[in-house]
């Protein structure tokens, strides 16, 4: 196959693994949205705004989302080392449990959170977008190329 060729093919499911992954993103910014809003609005601070708990929420969401689709593409993919996606998975849950930490720590604070706590986990939000998005259309691209074979 020619390398135009496979860049024909790879456009149109790159474009739908970012349509399918932009609706699951969408899915978790609402509530965040709407919950940055009301605070806005309550406290009119950008302190407040930063250290609400929704971030920290919202990236472990994602990065939780991230390592199921990750385990759904490698579910397809027959040709697939597994000592690359055993170091992935665990990386994945480090920083899912540091997201889980830190939205505990925020929530027993009785509202006295750290600025470096809010700090980590709008980074770890942040963060966890790119990674939800690299994995996301990897799992899109091996369950794709599966499908064309067959």
């Amino acid at each position: 196959m020619t390398e135009m060729t496979q860049s024909r093919i790879a456009q149109p499911v790159v474009r739908r693994g970012l349509m399918v992954l932009g609706a699951d993103l969408i899915y978790v910014f609402v509530p965040v949205i709407v919950t940055v809003f009301v605070i806005c609005e309550k406290a009119g601070r950008f302190r407040n705004v930063i250290s609400s708990p929704e971030w920290a929420f919202a990236a472990a969401i994602l990065i939780g989302q991230a390592g199921a689709k990750l385990l759904a593409g490698a579910a397809v993919e027959r040709n697939l080392s597994w000592q690359p996606l055993v170091l992935i998975a665990a990386l994945l849950f480090m920083l899912e449990a540091m997201a889980l930490t830190v939205l505990l720590l925020l929530l027993t604070s009785e509202g006295h959170s750290g600025l470096w706590l809010a700090i980590t986990q709008l980074a770890l939000f942040l963060l966890s977008i790119p990674i939800y998005l690299s994995l996301g259309l990897l799992s899109h691209a091996w369950r794709s190329g599966r499908q064309q074979e067959e």
